[in-house]
């Protein structure tokens, strides 16, 4: 079997699809000093088990068998997953990212490639994707001061106040000045 681990300083990573643009990525990472491509991941489609893609092996993953998915990884001895643009991150807002989330691994979108530097993409240019990246609208700006006003010298019942909801917000509720709580 082959190794991925190894002293290299480089973070493995998988590239997720099969696509013209994740090869093409495969193919601008190949001199970075930050990240070494093990291989590309893709859900669904079945492989045989010796598929490669560009030299790497190709793998395909299903959605309700987190452990299959955990065993790539792990294997791979991978923490990060690039993905080659925005468009494919959110064909995987239900299946993989959620994994990825909960299981600690980074996930990361590369640049357009009008960002490469002689056909290479900088680390600085490899962006970690935020959950609010995924949202699908803006993210919504509270005003702490606004709020704290509105409740400032005011009887508050909180209805589920023992549930972990509640509380939190009795929690904060406390902390603006109310009347009584």
């Amino acid at each position: 079997k082959e190794s991925f681990i190894s002293n290299d300083r480089r973070k493995n990573i998988f590239i997720y699809g099969s696509s013209d643009k994740s090869t093409s990525l495969r193919l601008r990472l190949d001199k970075s000093t930050h990240y070494k491509v093990v291989g590309f991941l893709q859900h669904h489609t079945h492989f045989s088990s010796n598929a490669k893609l560009s030299g790497l092996p190709l793998m395909s993953f299903n959605k309700r068998d987190d452990n299959q998915i955990e065993a790539l990884f792990t294997r791979y001895n991978v923490s990060d997953i690039l993905f080659p643009n925005y468009e494919t991150l959110k064909e995987e807002s239900e299946r993989l990212i959620p994994f990825c989330t909960s299981h600690n691994i980074k996930i990361l979108v590369a640049p357009p490639i009008d960002e490469a530097v002689d056909g290479n993409i900088p680390q600085s240019a490899i962006r970690e994707v935020k959950i609010e990246d995924l949202l699908g609208r803006d993210e919504i700006k509270i005003s702490m001061n606004e709020i704290i006003k509105n409740f400032a010298d005011k009887t508050i019942l909180v209805t589920g106040a023992a549930g972990s909801i509640g509380s939190e917000l009795c929690r904060q509720l406390a902390s603006f000045n109310i009347k009584k709580l």
